[in-house]
């Protein structure tokens, strides 16, 4: 019996390790085959086990908890590939097309978004505008959540599209005191975009 209370105990504390927040030193970081930058280790990563609608490679990051703020890495979408993981055959996502124009993605983080979030919340874009992201020509979006119980959500994308794949870093924060809170720190990572190269 001791053994199997041990053994019991073992694997909750596994269990317990693997849902823990991972802090993110100051420095570069694999964005698929870019980087980008940390100015601080105001950031953490939220563990795969939290994050069942990010596909791998992917990554969430956040500075006070993933239900105040977050900075969502998508790198490499490839031609015919989705934004997000679907939890079920029947909420089928938006499919990236290779040769999308600039409104066509922001449309496609838009939809994505609504189905990533059910249909009682309602999301909306705004201010679409081109961005050079390391080099090359990429595009921003002001983003808007709001419905259900939950406080409305502000932020904004960065998309760019490197050999017909998409990257996307989407920043969403509970408004208006962590959109703003966080707003210039995602700016910052989404500016630093580097080639991995």
């Amino acid at each position: 019996m001791r053994r199997l209370v041990l053994t019991f105990a073992w694997l909750l504390l596994q269990g317990c390790m693997s849902n823990q927040f991972s802090i993110i030193q100051p420095g570069h970081h694999a964005f698929g085959s870019f980087t980008v930058q940390a100015a601080d280790a105001g950031w953490n990563r939220a563990p795969q086990q939290l994050t069942p609608h990010l596909y791998g490679g992917s990554q969430l990051w956040t500075r006070d908890g993933p239900l105040l703020d977050s900075l969502t890495l998508l790198p490499g979408i490839p031609d015919g590939g989705y934004l997000f993981v679907s939890p079920s055959k029947s909420n089928i996502y938006p499919v990236y097309r290779a040769g999308m124009l600039p409104n066509e993605i922001a449309e496609l983080l838009e939809s994505s978004l609504v189905r990533l979030n059910g249909p009682e919340v309602v999301v909306s874009s705004c201010g679409l505008r081109p961005h050079r992201v390391a080099g090359m020509q990429g595009l921003l979006v002001d983003l808007q959540l709001s419905g259900n119980d939950e406080p409305s959500r502000r932020g904004r994308a960065m998309a760019f599209v490197q050999d017909g794949e998409l990257y996307a870093l989407i920043y969403l924060a509970a408004w208006p005191h962590y959109a703003e809170k966080h707003l210039e720190a995602s700016i910052a990572v989404m500016n630093s975009v580097e080639s991995g190269g």
